[in-house]
């Protein structure tokens, strides 16, 4: 099976772009000291989207996207960092 994701270029005006697939659901907990990521099909996409555009070559070190309950994860999540280094 072959996945086709689409990512936005990086571009150091416009900054780190990403898109959200609808439907997404993505849930961040904490389960005996092991981060759990738990997230529908869509939700999936989304984050490999979203790493895939941090991995590109022209992304600088350090760029990072933050997740927050409420805003991309849902309401009962803990927050979760995803960050670029060398």
């Amino acid at each position: 099976m072959d996945v086709v994701v689409s990512i936005e270029k990086y571009s150091p005006p416009d900054g780190v772009r990403t898109a959200w697939v609808d439907g997404h659901q993505i849930q961040v907990s904490l389960d005996n000291g092991d981060v759990v990521i738990a997230a529908n099909s869509e939700g999936l996409r989304t984050l490999a989207a979203h790493m895939l555009t941090l991995a590109q070559d022209e992304m600088p070190n350090g760029n990072h996207l933050h997740y927050e309950p409420g805003c991309g994860l849902e309401d009962d999540s803990k927050s979760l960092v995803i960050m670029r280094v060398a």
